[in-house]
């Protein structure tokens, strides 16, 4: 009719009728047999497409539940009870070492637990190596540190600089590895209703074993001796 017709095999693959008959010609295929070689190919290209459609789905839904899990590797408070974790202070107040400085600033009534902490700290020094029941905050407000976690059983890095905000998550173990002489601010939050919470701290052993005990001021919790943040 001087126009290409197309036939549909099994609802799924369109096969032009003008390819079916180069078919033909090129391999001396009777024509009895062209269309059921045109299924073959169909049914084949059908196989290919579903499992690369089943594949996609998998790596699809595997995403979306790594997205949802929480960024720790231990349920609640589990990771309390781990051989790794060991009670640390149990409040911060100001103190000088040969890290730096470290400063509490309370604002407003004091019941309301209204404060911010400023921490120094030089080149080549660190900080933290502990995780904590509330979220953490951190804004640094000039140098470069670097940010270790303990994410479901890896190492996290990530380098932050002057002007950039990191919250920590509740039961996160974390260290500060500072690349220059860094400032920046630090408060803890309740992971659900963003206001200041009471400060709690265990050691993280991988992580705080990684910080000199000779460049903190140890002080005595519950009989305990520990280090300073």
């Amino acid at each position: 009719e001087g126009r290409r017709r197309s036939v549909f095999l099994f609802g799924f693959e369109r096969v032009s009728v003008s390819m079916i008959a180069r078919e033909m010609v090129s391999d001396s295929i009777d024509p009895n047999i062209a269309v059921p070689r045109a299924t073959s190919i169909s049914r084949s290209h059908n196989r290919n497409k579903h499992h690369t459609t089943y594949v996609a789905l998998f790596f699809t839904i595997a995403a979306i539940l790594l997205f949802l899990l929480p960024e720790r590797e231990y349920q609640g408070s589990d990771i309390y009870h781990s051989p790794l974790v060991s009670l640390g202070p149990s409040e911060i107040t100001s103190f000088t070492d040969s890290r730096g400085q470290y400063d509490r600033q309370i604002y407003g009534d004091k019941n309301d637990n209204h404060y911010v902490n400023m921490a120094f700290t030089k080149k080549g020094y660190r900080r933290s190596g502990d995780l904590h029941e509330c979220e953490q905050v951190n804004h640094i407000v000039w140098g470069r540190t670097k940010l270790t976690r303990w994410v479901r059983g890896s190492e996290v890095d990530i380098e932050l600089k002057g002007g950039d905000t990191i919250v920590i998550g509740a039961h996160v173990p974390h260290l500060y590895d500072f690349l220059e002489d860094t400032l920046m601010t630090e408060v803890w939050r309740d992971p659900h209703t963003k206001k200041p919470c009471e400060y709690k701290s265990w050691y993280f052993k991988p992580f705080r074993d990684r910080i000199p005990r000779h460049t903190s001021i140890p002080k005595t919790v519950d009989g305990n001796v520990v280090d300073a943040e």
